[in-house]
């Protein structure tokens, strides 16, 4: 509980240290001033005129929202947009072939019956459906008379592991300087050192022309030009009402960095590949409904392959080659991450003007989307915010369709170009990043 004042530190609360209640270097604040420093670095702490009493229940207060806030809850965004008043006007010809995305009644809005998407449910079912409830009342009788002889003796559970066995998971799971993660690739685990995991997490986040640390959580100025976007393209009819609500996620969650240790490059101290979770985000819907709308798109891409069974195709339909053919592997380095962020931009919006299926209104939509994902990609690592500067995250849907139209269009204009290519090189294809 915090009584006589709040350690602060050059403008940013260490919100972990509070709630742990660790000295901070810095001065001590009053209470009035230290909930307005509280204002200003978090979005749920809000200042009026109170008296004395009203001040310290807010204060006491405090302590669990910021709980809540280091789990990821968030509370209701500052901006949100009824989009009952809007008067669509439909635009023309957003959509015109049955390959690309289904035009299932005729109307040219997108909507998410189109896309194939659904608003996250909140129906909860009423408890008082009789054979349910008599069901989960026998369950719960059962365990808790299986419980009770346990406890008592009269039964005994047969382990499928030793004691041994289960000491050390007990000791693995309670050792808070070990960190245990699947590998990049393959099925191990592994068993890291935490001091050596975050140090490597920061140093690829000292890459200051991918990454940049920001003061504050951006969620609510974000949440604003969210709503902005989606109120326009709802008003022009390239969307409607429930998808331009869907666009809006008036409960995100934070997104959070974690790496997978690539133990393939590296046994001992394996380097990590960053993945950002941003599933229940408040881009995560931008990037879904992206993703729907690109995704059909890129089977017009000469190099593109979906799966292992197309490039067993492609392969069979070379027929007989020269004795002289070498079959070749490339990789490209990194490039999720690598993609500047214009280049990518004039990619995708070269390759939505090559296609006759979409009006340009869905094309500014689609590059819109595309900006406000990229231009605002935002994580949180410890108890620090991150913005992404260049490429896309590991974990976004709309990563392999964007970064697959950035490797189409950089193949069209250093690949196949090439007189060397078109000379020796009698298939190409890829896989994302994987070249054959």
């Amino acid at each position: 509980m915090i009584t006589n004042g709040v350690k602060y530190t050059g403008g940013l609360i260490r919100i972990r240290k509070l709630l742990k209640g660790d000295p901070i270097d810095g001065g001590i604040l009053p209470i009035h001033l230290a909930l307005k420093v509280m204002a200003h670095a978090l979005p749920f702490v809000h200042i009026r005129d109170v008296d004395g009493a009203q001040e310290i229940g807010a204060i006491d207060r405090i302590p669990l929202r910021l709980s809540l806030y280091l789990h990821g809850c968030r509370p209701v965004p500052r901006y949100q947009v009824d989009f009952s008043s809007i008067t669509s006007s439909p635009s023309s010809s957003t959509m015109a072939t049955e390959n690309t995305i289904d035009n299932v009644t005729g109307d040219t809005t997108l909507s998410l019956k189109k896309l194939n998407l659904v608003q996250r449910s909140v129906f909860s079912p009423p408890r008082i459906y009789h054979p349910v409830e008599t069901f989960i009342s026998l369950v719960k009788n059962y365990v808790r008379h299986k419980l009770m002889d346990i406890q008592q003796g009269h039964h005994r559970i047969r382990s499928n592991m030793s004691r041994a066995e289960r000491d050390a998971i007990d000791s693995l799971r309670s050792n808070k300087k070990l960190v245990v993660k699947p590998a990049d690739k393959g099925s191990a685990v592994v068993v890291m050192d935490r001091q050596y995991y975050v140090d490597e997490i920061r140093s690829q986040l000292g890459d200051s022309d991918t990454y940049l640390q920001i003061p504050h959580d951006p969620t609510s100025d974000i949440t604003k030009k969210n709503c902005i976007l989606s109120l326009r393209f709802c008003t022009l009819g390239v969307i409607d009402k429930k998808l331009g609500e869907f666009l809006v996620n008036s409960y995100p969650v934070c997104p959070v960095l974690y790496t997978l240790p690539k133990i393939h490059k590296n046994l001992i101290c394996p380097p990590g590949r960053p993945i950002v979770a941003s599933t229940g985000s408040l881009l995560s819907p931008l990037a879904m409904v992206l993703e729907k709308i690109l995704s059909p798109l890129l089977s017009h891409i000469p190099s593109f392959l979906r799966d292992t069974s197309h490039f067993l195709s492609a392969i069979r339909g070379l027929g007989v080659v020269p004795a002289e053919c070498y079959l070749l592997t490339l990789d490209v380095n990194s490039l999720y991450t690598n993609i500047n962020n214009s280049d990518g931009i004039k990619a995708v919006e070269s390759f939505l003007n090559d296609t006759t299926e979409f009006s340009s209104d869905l094309k500014e939509f689609c590059v819109a989307l595309l900006t406000l994902i990229l231009t605002k990609n935002f994580f949180l690592f410890e108890d620090d915010f991150f913005i992404q500067l260049n490429g896309t995250a590991m974990g976004s849907n709309v990563a392999p369709p964007y970064a697959n139209i950035f490797m189409a269009d950089f193949e069209s204009n250093f690949v196949y170009t090439h007189v060397l290519f078109q000379q020796f090189c009698p298939l190409w294809k890829r896989y994302i990043d994987d070249i054959f």
